[in-house]
């Protein structure tokens, strides 16, 4: 990860924690882990020439089969790939798809401690191409404003409670 992202990631989440309580957390991590199934995942499946893989996790409309669908895609791409040298768009998708699959689980785990990891997850499905040394310079800035966005968003996000009504 790039130094500067992993600071404004640190950066964010501190400011983020005085404040916060569980039901944030959860609205969080709901967030994060539908950011990686229906926008990472299918971005690097595509890339990779899976398109139907790519629409079954934008279809999902629950976290579980959310997971199911991501967990589908990686699943799928290592059994072609089991007996080959997994080309580079591929492991990219294979990647992002199990960061995203795992995201869906962790976002919908009881224990909070497991809810407030769902956040790693759906970043390494952002910078999945980030292992490879020849990282398109595109790719790279476009990953570095999703990244941006996304932390902004998630830190605004607050559990409605009376006080919101």
């Amino acid at each position: 990860m790039p130094p500067a992202l992993e600071r404004a990631i640190d950066a964010g989440l501190s400011a983020s924690e005085a404040s916060d309580g569980i039901g944030d957390e959860r609205l969080r991590a709901e967030f994060f882990a539908w950011l990686a199934v229906r926008g990472f995942a299918p971005r690097r499946l595509r890339q990779a020439g899976y398109g139907n893989l790519a629409r079954n996790c934008e279809i999902q409309s629950d976290l579980w089969n959310a997971m199911l669908a991501s967990a589908t895609a990686q699943h799928t791409i290592g059994k072609e790939y089991r007996d080959a040298v997994t080309p580079r768009l591929a492991s990219f998708a294979y990647s992002a798809s199990a960061h995203a699959a795992t995201a869906a689980f962790y976002a919908g785990a009881e224990e909070i401690e497991t809810v407030v990891q769902t956040g790693h997850y759906c970043a390494r499905a952002l910078v999945s191409p980030f292992c490879d040394e020849d990282v398109d310079p595109c790719e790279a800035r476009w990953i570095w404003e999703v990244a941006v966005t996304a932390i902004n968003t998630a830190i605004d996000i607050k559990a409605c409670s009376a006080a919101c009504d």
